[in-house]
Parts: structure tokens; C-alpha cells; sequence
């Protein structure tokens, strides 16, 4: 295995939040693993995102979103930081989504490939995270 990039996954991880928001569902599950997009079907994915719009409305951005590793929290010191720029493995990225009546926290886990393997929307202040 060996390292890669990661410093487009926070633009891919805000594309693909994005892309859900608007109804995108060609370009959504373009971005996802093959198995992935099997064992997730769209309309599951639209599912979620429509009681995220009844709890607290609609998209209005993102905010602090970073890299980092499965069930990790942001990176608190440069160093570890620094070293989210290049990763073996899964790589997982989060993001403050910004509604107009909350927020929540969206994780998105890829692949060496930069393939979607993994999403989750959870609480902002969530400490417990399948990935």
C-alpha cells in the first residue's frame, strides 16, 4: 500500500453533500464504491437526506471540514495535521453541513481510490462514530 494525496478530498467531500442537496443522483452515485452503490441505493441515500430537511432545513453550506482517520476527530496539533496530507488506507473526511435551522456533522470514508465507501450524518457533538 502506499501513500496518497488527500488534499482533494475536502472539495470532493462538500461536491458530494452538495450533489445529495440537489437531487443529483447520477452524479452521487457516480462518486460511490461499485458495492457501495449496491448495498445503498439512492433512494436511501434521498431517504436520510429528507428528514435532515425536515429536522432543520435546507443546505446553506459547510464549514471546518478536514481529513482525517476512521473514528478519528479532528487533528488537533500541525504535526498530526501535516500528516493527514498524505495517508495509507481509508481516509475519512468531515464536515459541519450548515442548514438553516442546525447543523450536523456529515463523514464521508474513501477509498485508495478516492471511491465513496462510507457516509454518515450524525450530531455535531457526536464523540461515537462508526467510522
Amino acid at each position: 500500500m502506499t501513500q496518497r494525496n488527500t488534499a482533494d478530498l475536502p472539495a470532493l467531500t462538500e461536491k458530494f453533500f452538495t450533489h445529495v442537496a440537489n437531487g443529483e443522483e447520477e452524479l452521487v452515485m457516480g462518486m460511490m464504491h461499485p458495492r457501495v452503490r449496491k448495498e445503498l441505493p439512492w433512494e436511501s441515500i434521498v431517504d436520510v437526506w429528507k428528514q435532515v430537511l425536515q429536522e432543520a432545513g435546507e443546505l446553506e453550506g459547510f464549514d471546518n471540514t478536514f481529513v482525517t482517520t476512521p473514528k478519528g476527530m479532528k487533528p488537533e496539533s500541525s504535526l498530526l495535521g501535516k500528516a493527514m496530507g498524505k495517508i495509507m488506507g481509508t481516509v475519512v473526511v468531515v464536515t459541519t453541513i450548515k442548514l438553516e435551522a442546525g447543523e450536523i456533522m456529515g463523514r464521508l470514508a474513501f477509498d485508495n481510490d478516492d471511491a465513496i465507501v462510507g457516509i454518515l450524518y450524525v450530531p455535531v457533538d457526536e464523540t461515537q462514530v462508526a467510522f
